[in-house]
């Protein structure tokens, strides 16, 4: 009876230690995996440090890697006023070749600067191949009127979504020639529509129906967020679901939403007077 107790009390002490070591090498391994991740903070700390400049655009360049991460720390930091860089901000494009070149003007630019470029590195997707044989009208493709609005409002999407969403801005740039598009937040309606909101992207595809009764929509957004977003507009709609699509119904008819190739399909189907 005693040896049986002494050989079960040496397997409980064996697994004790082998427990004690494989929580050792938990604790080892989220400590590596700690250390191998920039601190975001951190390196915003550089850019408004004193190191070469060098030093400075590496950071950058791990808070750009860092993607959506990174983005409520750098938009934090819009207005720190620590200098980035000093360089020269005259615009010497198209200059006229019979006058002289300006002289440099040499300026501060400040680190909530940089971090507003970078924001914009991180969130603008790559357009659609297009064949650009002419000068931009401006080489920002997006302006972001309220960064911690458009934050509280795109939080919860991935970066691949959020990529998704502004792709046809990012399109429509090179359409205009280079003219800068303005993104405004998804959440609200871009018009109405006989009563039903439509969000903002949303594409016309093809006319409406003979009977005009039914108009069809495409938008680059995940059948979720647009989901989320008429829910948002008509909290006071019927709602049903099936395995693909989401229908809203109210007075004037109702809004089916399905999965498309380039995001979500919205039907609007209009009740006949």
């Amino acid at each position: 009876m005693l040896a049986a107790i002494a050989a079960i009390a040496g397997l409980l002490a064996s697994q004790e230690v082998k427990s004690g070591m494989g929580d050792s090498r938990q604790r080892g391994d989220r400590n590596k995996a700690a250390s191998a991740s920039p601190d975001l903070t951190a390196l915003v700390g550089i850019l408004g440090s004193g190191v070469a400049l060098a030093q400075k655009r590496e950071a950058s360049q791990q808070l750009v890697g860092a993607g959506k991460a990174a983005i409520p720390v750098l938009i934090g930091a819009l207005h720190d006023p620590r200098v980035y860089e000093r360089r020269d901000i005259v615009n010497r494009t198209d200059l006229p070749g019979f006058k002289p070149p300006p002289k440099p003007r040499i300026a501060n630019i400040s680190v909530g600067s940089r971090c507003q470029d970078l924001l914009y590195e991180i969130v603008t997707p790559v357009g659609s191949p297009i064949t650009a044989n002419f000068k931009v009208f401006s080489e920002q493709k997006l302006q972001v009127d309220d960064w911690p609005a458009w934050w509280a409002a795109n939080q919860g999407k991935s970066l691949a979504d959020i990529h998704a969403e502004l792709k046809p801005l990012v399109d429509e740039y090179w359409k205009r020639h280079g003219t800068t598009q303005n993104v405004k937040s998804a959440g609200d309606p871009a018009e109405w529509e006989q009563g039903f909101p439509l969000p903002k992207g949303a594409l016309g595809n093809g006319s409406p129906s003979a009977a005009k009764t039914q108009r069809i929509y495409e938008v680059a957004a995940s059948l979720e967020t647009i989901t989320a977003f008429y829910r948002r507009q008509l909290p006071n709609a019927g709602q049903s679901s099936e395995a693909s699509s989401v229908k809203f119904s109210g007075p004037a008819g109702f809004v089916m939403l399905s999965r498309s190739s380039m995001g979500t399909r919205i039907a609007l189907v209009l009740r006949q007077r």
